[in-house]
């Protein structure tokens, strides 16, 4: 088919110009020409095909590639933003009810002692050396208070209240007898009721300490230093009763 294309073209140029002779070897002369440049394309055209092929076949692997990795690296960058922020929250929450802890306490106890805390006559009576003043009497008072709320919170923290309700009961007992032990002593001048309520303050104390113990040694340690205040106080009242 190629051929007949080809003698026809020639033909239609040459018929009029050149002799049947010189047309002939003209003719061969083309044609050979012709077939070296058809067979030279025909080979080249299929490796330049698949040469063409082959990149855009790599080219789509690096794609496939690129984008498989991009969607394993994107979940592990949301699941690392998620699990920051629930710290936060966690952190926050754990700021939050520590304050919540440690300032109702205190809180408690600062009224108590604003409105029953003055007293006169333990101010004029001689007081041995052992014996605190007024002003570190409330200090301490408040310290104790301060203490026992961040134990408590240490207990709660992990779960004791819930395990052990006693020691709820026995926080919440020391906490009421430590504020009913101004307005009794000090203000109605009852200081035999005020050593009852010491002698109670050291039992629910030393109940605290072992609950929170079982739950939290820090609690439990934390406890010690409440229990040597109201050993003092005891001693406070003792004198004050029997002077």
């Amino acid at each position: 088919m190629l051929k007949c294309f080809w003698n026809e073209t020639v033909a239609s140029l040459y018929k009029e110009t050149l002799s049947p002779a010189l047309r002939k070897i003209l003719h061969s002369a083309l044609w050979f020409r012709f077939s070296s440049a058809s067979f030279a394309l025909s080979s080249i055209l299929p490796k330049t095909y698949y040469h063409l092929r082959s990149i855009m076949a790599t080219q789509q692997l690096k794609h496939r590639t690129t984008t498989s990795e991009e969607t394993k690296q994107q979940p592990t960058t949301s699941t690392m933003n998620g699990t920051a922020r629930t710290r936060r929250q966690k952190a926050k929450r754990g700021l939050r009810s520590l304050g919540i802890a440690v300032a109702f306490p205190l809180s408690l106890t600062l009224i108590d002692i604003s409105l029953f805390g003055s007293s006169q006559q333990y101010r004029a009576m001689e007081k041995p050396f052992w014996v605190p003043r007024l002003w570190a009497l409330h200090l301490a008072c408040l310290g104790s208070a301060f203490l026992m709320g961040l134990s408590a919170w240490l207990v709660w923290a992990e779960g004791g209240f819930h395990r052990y309700p006693t020691a709820m009961l026995l926080y919440l007992s020391q906490l009421a007898l430590s504020l009913a032990w101004d307005p009794v002593v000090f203000k109605a001048g009852a200081t035999r009721a005020g050593l009852v309520l010491c002698v109670g303050l050291l039992g629910a104390l030393v109940g605290c300490s072992r609950s929170f113990k079982n739950v939290n040694p820090i609690a439990g340690d934390l406890v010690k230093p409440c229990l040597g205040w109201a050993l003092l106080l005891s001693a406070t009242n003792f004198k004050l009763a029997y002077r």
